[in-house]
């Protein structure tokens, strides 16, 4: 270990997180795993790509050569697992789709040894990580951030996992959260993770059940079954800029994603006008076990329209 639980919170409180960038650098990183779908062209993870540990991208055998994989210069640590439909029928999962490869990829690690590693999404922006660099000295008490490489912000998000090995699931804060970081605690507990994540000896498996959204069903199990997760508070994850038609769910499957535990759950309304399950996080922190009996009645009725109705007028 690089570093103690100790070392690394006297650091965030003295304000020192440059010394923990710097602690970061000789992380020796764990594998990348990367699910990637026909070489799109919002696919910048892999278009730009930056790290120089093992990489292991997982794509379908029949789109490798079709899409380019095979044609782009990548460094001799990628490696490409090339998924074949016998592969899905043999694990018993549903051919296609970003879910079914999910379960692939965890059972493909497991049965390799690697119970340590990140999944990034292929259309994670490399350019945009960032973490606290300072104080600004003003009255609303926000930060400097900076730029920081993929590479080294996975580093420091592994550091901060091999210190709290209790932590089974981590990654970064939404874009905001470092510019008012208060340098009193590492993490934001029982807090969504998306788009980039570290598991840490993880013990479950995502589901094959595709009616409700996945990253969600994952939050609602590690509290269930008190796995400890969250999102390190002095970095931001990288922030995405995806088609519209790349953001997962209908409203169908948000409602049904809302009855799993409408105790911790909410919806919110688009722009589209279209409703979004969100996590709420107050009724998490206040672990509530109360729900709003309306709403899953409009659930269970699949009536949208009443929904988004009964939040406008709440």
């Amino acid at each position: 270990m690089i570093a103690t639980k100790e070392e690394i919170m006297s650091l965030v409180k003295n304000k020192e997180i440059g010394k923990i960038v710097d602690l970061a650098k000789s992380v020796d990183l764990c594998p990348i795993c990367i699910p990637s779908y026909k070489f799109r062209e919002h696919a910048y993870l892999l278009r730009n790509f930056q790290f120089a540990s093992r990489t292991i991208v997982f794509v379908y055998d029949d789109d490798f050569s079709v899409s380019g994989y095979d044609k782009f210069p990548f460094p001799k640590n990628v490696e490409f697992v090339k998924i074949t439909k016998k592969d899905f029928e043999d694990n018993g999962l549903k051919w296609r789709g970003l879910r079914p490869k999910r379960v692939f990829m965890q059972k493909w690690l497991k049965e390799h040894g690697i119970n340590k590693y990140f999944m990034i999404d292929d259309d994670v922006d490399p350019s945009k990580c960032n973490i606290v660099k300072g104080p600004r000295n003003n009255k609303c008490g926000s930060n400097y951030t900076e730029r920081i490489p993929i590479e080294l912000f996975c580093k420091v998000i592994q550091l901060i996992g091999d210190a709290w090995p209790e932590y089974k699931l981590l990654g970064a804060r939404t874009v905001f959260g470092p510019q008012f970081f208060k340098y009193d605690k590492i993490f934001s507990e029982n807090r969504l993770v998306a788009q980039l994540y570290f598991f840490n000896d993880f013990p479950l498996t995502v589901t094959t059940d595709d009616s409700v959204l996945e990253d969600i069903e994952l939050f609602l199990r590690c509290l269930k079954e008190g796995i400890k997760f969250g999102c390190i508070e002095f970095i931001n994850a990288p922030s995405l800029d995806v088609p519209s038609e790349s953001i997962a769910g209908t409203e169908d499957r948000h409602a049904k994603t809302y009855l799993l535990a409408p105790n911790f759950l909410n919806f919110k309304i688009s722009k589209q006008n279209t409703l979004h399950c969100i996590i709420d996080y107050r009724k998490v922190k206040k672990n509530n076990q109360t729900f709003d009996s309306t709403l899953v009645r409009y659930c269970k009725e699949k009536n949208f329209d009443a929904i988004k109705e009964y939040l406008k007028n709440d």
